[in-house]
């Protein structure tokens, strides 16, 4: 089964400003006989469930490191760390007044890698964020959804409309 998206889909992520207007970032439903996705050129995969828990583009410098510094693209991402990413972006530059760093990060999560078969790192999905279960964490614990069933298929591309201007700011 491939993606979902339709282009609806796309005006409404537009219309609430978690991704910019189609004069700085095409957007690009994949056709109906597409199984898996194939970026074209400079596109990159990206999920509608991730946009609805937080992510947007241009992708925050806090999430463009993460990204980096794990050798990740989104597609890696369960919309579920998706949900922290933000939540802790949100709690460190709303409520706490400091930039979010990796090492903060680190002190408050950990991440281990999701299987598809026995010893098989998945190939969507396959990183999932952990709260560290201590006392001294102080991060809220926060409730997350126990079954996103089918997220994978919320699929689409994005590229920036000029390449010297990045209003997208994820790895290539």
């Amino acid at each position: 089964d491939g993606s979902t998206m339709i282009e609806d889909h796309i005006s409404f992520l537009r219309d609430t400003r978690r991704m910019a207007n189609t004069a700085f970032v095409k957007a690009r439903v994949p056709p109906a006989e597409e199984i898996s996705p194939t970026p074209k050129g400079n596109e990159r995969v990206v999920f509608r469930l991730h946009f609805l828990r937080g992510f947007g583009l241009p992708v925050s410098g806090f999430l463009r490191s993460f990204l980096d510094f794990n050798h990740f693209q989104p597609h890696h991402l369960t919309p579920n760390t998706v949900t922290l990413l933000s939540a802790f972006v949100t709690a460190c530059e709303g409520y706490i007044g400091i930039l979010p760093t990796l090492e903060l990060w680190g002190a408050f999560f950990y991440g281990k890698l999701g299987t598809s078969a026995k010893d098989t790192a998945a190939q969507c999905g396959g990183f999932v964020t952990v709260r560290r279960p201590t006392k001294r964490n102080a991060f809220p614990v926060i409730k997350l959804s126990q079954s996103v069933k089918l997220w994978q298929q919320s699929y689409f591309y994005v590229e920036n409309v000029d390449p010297a201007v990045d209003f997208i700011n994820l790895p290539a």
